[in-house]
């Protein structure tokens, strides 16, 4: 789990927090700043792993998606009043514990082309690709014609 809101408080978040389905235990993701020191407090040192480098702005109303076993991709967010993120971050969260699990930033093209906002949307992913509903930033004149005899009209079958 990233992230998120104290609703009570509004403080935002971006904290990671990992449940072992096999233990039933939590561990904590102990972020490290670029000089590699610890910047949050450990309550039990045991249940912990350590994750370097930069990480994503705290926030809440983003998405996450599991990649695959070992990443997960957060995308967009809100920080608070005008603050939408419209970025995307995966953490990398190697089996092997002796690794730490660290953040990659991931730079996209076509930005003219992506959501308007990223912040409270649903994506899905299907196979290689995200697919999420919603404006573009640009609406771009394609010229794209149709025609009726495009479209077939299907109903159902009438009942006895």
């Amino acid at each position: 789990l990233f992230g998120g809101c104290n609703g009570s408080l509004g403080n935002k978040t971006n904290n990671i927090y990992c449940l072992n389905l096999i233990t039933n235990e939590w561990i904590y993701g102990l972020n490290t700043n670029e000089n590699g020191n610890n910047n949050n407090c450990i309550h039990n040192a045991e249940n912990y792993r350590k994750i370097d480098g930069f990480k994503p702005e705290p926030r809440y109303g983003h998405s996450q998606i599991t990649l695959d076993d070992e990443r997960v991709l957060i995308i967009g967010g809100c920080g608070g009043p005008g603050k939408q993120y419209d970025d995307l971050w995966i953490l990398n969260w190697p089996k092997d514990i002796k690794q730490n699990a660290y953040w990659q930033k991931v730079s996209t093209e076509n930005f003219i082309n992506s959501p308007l906002q990223s912040y409270c949307i649903p994506f899905v992913q299907c196979e290689n690709k995200l697919i999420t509903f919603g404006k573009p930033r640009v609406i771009q004149n394609t010229n794209v014609q149709a025609e009726s005899s495009n479209f077939q009209s299907h109903s159902s079958p009438s009942s006895p």
